[in-house]
C-alpha cells in the first residue's frame, strides 16, 4: 500500500474536442470536484455517494454517443465523430434512486485534464479523433510507501460568503493561525480547562443566530440564511460552553475583505470551506490517493482480487473465505494477472487531519481456492497547514510588482509556488527586445511598463501594478512574453500571498526584485 498526493488539474491535456472519455467512478460527492472548468461544470447531489452505482449518459444525441462499462468501476464515453461541448451524466444506486447530476464541458474550449475529478467521475483517458490516446492508468506517480506530507489547501476568499464551514478543534486560543488585522480578529480563553464534554458553540453577529453541539474534530457549517441575511455580516462572534460554562469567545472578520483562507484557525475554530457567488462551493482539498500493488508470483493466475482499508466502503460481496477480515472491500477485479505480471489498483480520500490508513489485499484463482493468500500494509497521511506568508507579504497583499527580465527558458524557474506556479517556453529566448502583456482577469486595472517591444536584458525594469480602482492583485496575475506578436513565453504567478512569494524568486524570464504592498 503506497500513498500519492495528486498533482493539481492542469487543464492542458485535452487540445482537441476528443471522441472518448474513459472515466473512473471514485464514488466522490459534488465537494471532491477539482477541475479547472470555473463556472462550465455543474453538479448537483441528491443522495450519499455508494459503492455499487449505474452511471448513464442522459446529453444530446443520448443514441449515438454511448456510455458502457469498462470493467471495474470504469465508463467508457465515445462518440461516432467528436463528443459534444457539454455532457451531462446521471448517477444512480442499483435501485434507479438519482444519487447524482453531473455537466461536464468535454470540447476542451475549458480545460480538461487526465485526473480532474467532477463529483463522482474522474478523468482517466481521452481518445482523439486521430487515435491520440491521453493518459491511462500505468503507474502511481512518484508513491510514498510510508508516509505522505500534505500541505491543507489555502485558497482565499475573494468575495462575501453566504456560507463558512468550520472545524472544531478543541483547541485554546494560542493555537490560531490566521492574517486578519487587530481588531478584526480577537480570542479569548474565559476557562481554559477544557474536559471531555459536550460542547456547545453559539455564533452571532448582532443577535445570536446558531447554537450546535460538537465534539473535537466535528465539521459543520454556518450560514448568512441562519442570521436572516443574503450574505455574512463583516464580524462574525462565537462563544463555546462546556454545560454552563464559558471556555472561550471570539471574533473573525467573515466579508471577506480581510483575509480569510482555507486552513485558517480562529481560536478552537478552522476554516474548511466557504460559498460565495463569485467562487461557489470551494472545500479543502484535502486529497491523497491510496495505491494497491498486487503481484503474481505464483504459478497459477490470478482472476479474483480485493483491495481496501479500513476506511472503505465495500464495492464487491466478500466471499466465504473472507468474510472474517475485519476490513472492508474496496476494489476487485474478475481479470486473470498471469504469473510474473502486477496490477494496480487505487481510490482517492479525503483526510481531515492526520491519519493512518490500514491496507490489505486479497487474491486467489477461483478454481483453486487453495491458491489463494492475503496480505497487510499501512500508510500514513501527515496534514500540515502551510506555513504563515513570507517576509514579502507580511505588509500585505502586492499591488505592483517589480521584475528583471533574464530571458531564460522555464527551467530556470525557482520558486516556493509548487503547483500554482505556472511557466510554458513556445520559442527560445534570446538578446533582441520583447515585450510583456498582462492577459489575466481585470486587464483594464492593470499596466504593464515599459510598453512594447523594448525590454532587453539588462535594460529597465519590469513593473506591473494595479490602479487606485483594485485593491490588490488577482490571486493568479497571468502574462506573455512576445515578440513581433509571437508569444515566446506564457506565465503565471500567484499572487494572493497564499503561496509563498518572495523577493529573488525566479519565474522562467523573471526574477522578483522588488514587492509593493498597499
Amino acid at each position: 500500500l503506497q500513498c500519492v498526493i495528486p498533482p493539481p488539474p492542469t487543464g492542458v491535456d485535452c487540445t482537441t474536442k476528443p471522441q472518448q472519455i474513459v472515466f473512473e467512478y471514485t464514488q466522490g460527492d459534488c465537494a471532491a470536484t477539482t477541475n479547472l472548468q470555473e463556472g462550465s461544470l455543474k453538479c448537483t447531489d441528491f443522495g450519499p455517494m455508494v459503492a455499487d452505482v449505474n452511471v448513464s449518459y442522459v446529453g444530446r444525441d443520448a443514441g449515438l454517443i454511448t456510455l458502457s462499462p469498462a470493467g471495474g468501476n470504469f465508463w467508457t464515453l465515445a462518440a461516432p465523430d467528436k463528443l459534444h461541448s457539454s455532457s451531462e451524466f446521471e448517477i444512480s444506486d442499483l435501485a434507479g434512486n438519482l444519487l447524482q447530476t453531473l455537466s461536464i464541458h468535454t470540447s476542451c474550449s475549458k480545460a480538461l485534464s487526465v485526473g480532474d475529478h467532477f463529483g463522482g467521475l474522474m478523468v482517466v483517458e481521452m481518445t482523439n479523433p486521430d487515435g491520440t490516446v491521453i493518459g491511462g492508468v500505468i503507474n502511481p506517480p512518484d508513491p510514498q510507501d510510508d508516509l505522505c506530507t500534505l500541505y491543507s489547501d489555502r485558497t482565499e476568499c475573494l468575495k462575501r460568503p453566504t456560507a463558512i464551514g468550520l472545524r472544531f478543534n478543541a483547541g485554546d486560543c494560542t493555537q490560531s493561525a490566521n492574517t486578519q488585522d487587530p481588531g478584526k480578529f480577537a480570542c479569548y480563553d474565559d476557562n481554559p480547562a477544557i474536559g471531555a464534554g459536550p460542547f456547545e458553540l453559539r455564533f452571532s453577529d448582532s443577535n445570536e443566530y446558531k447554537v450546535i453541539s460538537v465534539n473535537p474534530g466535528d465539521e459543520f457549517e454556518i450560514t448568512a440564511a441562519e442570521a436572516g441575511r443574503s450574505d455574512f455580516a463583516s464580524q462574525t462572534y462565537w462563544e463555546l460552553y462546556e454545560g454552563a460554562t464559558l471556555l472561550q469567545h471570539g471574533t473573525f472578520h467573515s466579508s471577506c475583505s480581510q483575509n480569510l483562507f482555507i486552513g485558517d484557525k480562529y481560536g478552537n475554530l478552522e476554516v474548511v470551506s466557504f460559498t460565495n457567488s463569485e467562487q461557489g462551493f470551494v472545500p479543502a482539498n484535502n486529497e491523497v490517493e491510496l495505491w494497491y500493488t498486487v503481484s503474481n508470483i505464483g504459478t497459477p493466475p490470478i482472476n479474483y482480487i480485493i483491495t481496501g482499508d479500513d476506511n472503505a466502503t465495500p464495492s464487491d460481496p466478500l466471499d466465504d473465505a473472507f468474510a472474517d477480515h475485519p476490513y472492508l472491500a474496496d476494489g476487485t477485479v474478475d481479470d486473470e494477472v498471469a504469473p510474473g505480471d502486477f496490477r494496480f489498483f487505487w481510490r482517492t480520500a479525503q483526510v481531515t487531519g492526520n491519519a493512518t490508513f490500514h491496507g490489505f489485499a486479497y487474491a486467489k484463482n477461483a478454481n483453486d481456492l487453495s491458491q489463494e493468500c492475503d496480505d497487510f500494509d499501512n500508510v500514513g497521511v501527515e496534514v500540515l497547514t502551510p506555513e504563515t506568508p513570507p517576509d514579502s507579504c507580511e505588509t500585505g497583499k502586492p499591488v505592483s510588482l517589480v521584475f528583471e527580465y533574464v530571458a531564460a527558458d522555464c527551467s530556470a524557474t525557482t520558486n516556493s509556488q509548487s503547483g500554482k506556479a505556472k511557466c510554458e517556453d513556445y520559442w527560445p529566448l534570446d538578446s533582441d527586445p520583447v515585450e510583456i502583456v498582462y492577459t489575466g482577469k481585470g486587464s483594464k486595472h492593470y499596466t504593464v511598463t515599459p510598453v512594447g517591444e523594448t525590454l532587453v536584458v539588462g535594460g529597465d525594469p519590469v513593473i506591473i501594478s494595479v490602479d487606485g480602482k483594485k485593491k490588490r492583485m488577482e490571486s493568479n496575475t497571468k502574462f506573455e512574453i512576445r515578440r513581433g506578436g509571437e508569444k515566446l513565453q506564457k506565465l503565471e504567478i500567484h499572487t494572493s500571498c497564499s503561496k509563498p512569494l518572495n523577493v529573488g524568486d525566479q519565474f522562467g524570464s523573471l526574477i522578483l526584485r522588488e514587492f509593493i504592498s498597499k
